[in-house]
């Protein structure tokens, strides 16, 4: 038997057209995954933010209940030595009195 040239088959255009198509959509997809992380990105920066001014509001707000303790046992402090200085007062008062 002699040999056959066989011949590969042709591609049809259909096959090109097919192949043009399903890089079309894998571009589409791409598309749309770097809007996602683009804004996936944007979200968590936001969060960062959001998180970063939390802390500092924190931080503030326990440095003004700190410095607000320290005030009151000064002005506890002051008080104590008033009370005690007007207890001093009637006393001598008292002793003027009735001397």
């Amino acid at each position: 038997m002699p040999a056959v040239n066989e011949v590969a088959p042709v591609r049809s255009n259909q096959d090109f057209i097919d192949k043009d198509r399903e890089i079309n959509i894998l571009r589409r997809k791409l598309n749309a995954a770097e809007r996602e992380r683009d804004e996936f990105k944007k979200s968590a920066e936001e969060l960062t933010e959001k998180l970063s001014n939390e802390r500092w509001t924190s931080r503030a707000k326990q440095a003004w209940l700190k410095r607000s303790m320290e005030d009151m046992a000064l002005l506890e402090a002051a008080n104590n030595a008033l009370s005690k200085a007007m207890s001093t007062l009637r006393r001598n008062i008292g002793d003027g009195i009735n001397s």
